[in-house]
């Protein structure tokens, strides 16, 4: 069964969403995590406090990273300097046509839709396993009885030609 990935929460759509606007306006940029905050905390970025904090980690900053190469709609490369990590990002021939299509939003509620069948399918499977079962139990309650009801009737022929022959 195929899995489904969904590596994003709903909250991190419009930070990758308007990173990638950025990206594809600036046709590439540089990144190192202390300078993450000052690119997309500038008022023409336009993402608000609420939804991007004051401070990043490393681990969330690189998860931002991961998740723009991860999905295929920009190309990231990753080198060390002596003042930490630096990363390349650019846009690809995907970048604008996964923004024209609805970015993380569209693929966000297509992997929701996909977890959501995906868990239909495994409840019905439980359920068809379920009723399986007690069919399979009903079955052999009626084997049993048709058994005893044919041991019965031999019984019966039995006596009865016995019955006969005397």
């Amino acid at each position: 069964m195929e899995s489904i990935e969904l590596l994003f929460e709903e909250k991190d759509i419009e930070v990758l969403d308007r990173m990638l606007e950025f990206i594809s306006e600036h046709q590439g940029i540089h990144l190192q995590r202390k300078d993450f905050i000052i690119y997309f905390k500038k008022a023409e970025f336009g993402v608000s406090e609420k939804i991007f904090p004051k401070e990043i980690t490393e681990i969330e900053f690189e998860r931002y990273i991961y998740l723009l190469n991860y999905y295929g709609c920009a190309e990231m490369e990753k080198r060390g300097t002596s003042d930490g990590d630096l990363y390349t990002v650019k846009g690809n021939g995907k970048t604008a046509y996964f923004l024209k299509n609805g970015g993380y939003r569209i693929l966000y509620d297509d992997l929701k839709r996909k977890e959501k069948i995906k868990r239909d399918k495994e409840n019905l499977e439980f359920e068809y396993y379920d009723w399986n079962g007690k069919l399979g139990k009903w079955l052999v309650k009626t084997r049993f009885i048709t058994i005893i009801s044919l041991l019965i009737s031999i019984i019966s022929l039995i006596i009865a030609y016995k019955a006969l022959k005397k």
